[in-house]
């Protein structure tokens, strides 16, 4: 699967850009862009950007009822002990 979206050029003018939904998560988490420069995030942080966008799916899929708490459990595998059977899903109250 790919996504389309529009882009500026180094001329300003705008243009379309077409890529994989892989190929664009890579550039969007690990590619900051600032004006009209390109910082590459740092080795050491990727993993941690990588598990909060896990997180960020995880929960929209929570949100969607897709995955109940079963499957967070599985995921976590938390699957025993006080942590397990104490664990529950809260929704937030600002939304």
């Amino acid at each position: 699967m790919d996504v389309e979206y529009t882009t500026v050029g180094c001329n300003g003018e705008e243009k379309q850009e077409i890529e994989s939904v892989s190929n664009f998560l890579v550039e969007e988490l690990f590619n900051e862009k600032r004006w009209n420069c390109n910082f590459l995030l740092r080795l050491e942080d990727q993993p941690k950007r990588v598990l909060e966008t896990l997180g960020r799916l995880i929960e929209r899929l929570l949100e969607k009822n897709v995955f109940n708490l079963d499957d967070l459990k599985y995921i976590a595998e938390c699957n025993w002990g006080r942590k397990a059977n104490s664990l529950q899903l809260k929704k937030d109250e600002n939304v």
